[in-house]
């Protein structure tokens, strides 16, 4: 199967949680069914790293990421909230929130490269075209900026109250970022767009309780994940707004 073109936050380019999946299998978020209960144990004060049932759950995740199509599934890491694997293959990447650090590994060995100290609690890391990094602070509000290769934290931007999931717009002139609450609204959590030219916030739109995942479905468009609702927005990005919601799976 040809390799799908770069669509930063669903493909190579941005290999979040899946290597070389293309947009249509990711834009459904069906391969994240299997860790909604992963996900709930985490948001739930329950920590994933030291639970009995760890070794079955972080299988599970390197279970799923072979099914949704992943070329090579990440090494499991116990101390690890979330993992990425550059375009290449050759290093993974791992944010470890209990030192506040991103940790680079070779991909084939294991053996650590770098590792970078950055905000509270780091949750999620996307990359862009270029092989940047991009690391959400949930405890800390904000997103660090790394450089491949420059391995240490160039930028910090501010972004909002507990920041999740992130993407980058294939031009890399935008940073989407998911935050799962808001002062103004501690019940719905929200999605900035941050200029990266200025890094000046260029605007906010609420989605909804508990947002968790965005992926960039086109240009303009993106598909948000609401984990408590178990449901998939897809929100415009060029104007503001949610165009609709899908319903995964059944509340219990």
């Amino acid at each position: 199967m040809p390799k799908p073109s770069s669509l930063a936050g669903t493909t190579p380019a941005t290999d979040v949680y899946c290597n070389d999946v293309p947009p249509s299998t990711i834009s459904s978020f069906k391969q994240f069914s299997p860790l909604f209960f992963m996900v709930a144990l985490r948001d739930q004060g329950i920590d994933v790293r030291t639970h009995p049932g760890r070794t079955f759950l972080l299988a599970c995740v390197v279970a799923a990421s072979v099914v949704s199509g992943c070329k090579k599934a990440p090494v499991a890491l116990p101390w690890a909230s979330s993992m990425a694997v550059s375009s290449d293959g050759k290093l993974i990447y791992a944010t470890d929130p209990d030192n506040d650090l991103v940790v680079v590994l070779k991909a084939r060995t294991e053996a650590k490269v770098a590792q970078i100290k950055v905000g509270r609690d780091p949750e999620r890391i996307a990359l862009d075209a270029d092989g940047h990094l991009y690391v959400s602070n949930r405890g800390g509000r904000s997103v660090s900026v790394i450089h491949r290769g420059d391995w240490r934290e160039a930028k910090r931007i501010p972004v909002g109250l507990e920041p999740v999931g992130l993407a980058v717009s294939p031009d890399k002139r935008f940073l989407y970022v998911v935050n799962s609450t808001s002062l103004e609204d501690p019940e719905n959590g929200t999605l900035v767009a941050i200029d990266l030219q200025d890094l000046h916030q260029k605007w906010s739109l609420t989605i909804g309780p508990e947002p968790r995942e965005i992926r960039l479905l086109s240009e303009h468009r993106a598909s948000v994940l609401l984990r408590k609702e178990h449901a998939v927005l897809e929100v415009d990005l060029e104007n503001p707004r949610v165009l609709s919601r899908r319903v995964l799976l059944t509340s219990r």
